[in-house]
């Protein structure tokens, strides 16, 4: 819906803007968050926003990280021997 504004006389747009909620349900976000080590990553996927994929994790009582899985990071420095 587009509408004029009082103070431009320019028309503005009301909806649109932003990305929009997707009809995404909890197994699917659950099944995303275990291939991908990000939320910014599942968000991308399922073409929604990270606030919209916390908040259906909250109304079902899960935390993100609970759910996502992170690789261990391998020391680099393990079995150098410092010389003196």
């Amino acid at each position: 819906m587009k509408i004029i504004c009082p103070h431009c006389g320019g028309e503005v747009s009301l909806r649109g803007l932003g990305r929009k909620k997707s009809n995404a349900t909890v197994e699917i976000v659950f099944d995303a968050l275990t291939r991908h080590t990000t939320v910014t990553a599942v968000a991308q996927e399922l073409s929604c926003s990270r606030g919209h994929i916390y908040d259906l994790l909250k109304e079902h009582g899960k935390k993100a990280k609970q759910l996502l899985i992170i690789p261990l990071k391998r020391s680099r420095k393990k079995g150098r021997r410092k010389i003196v």
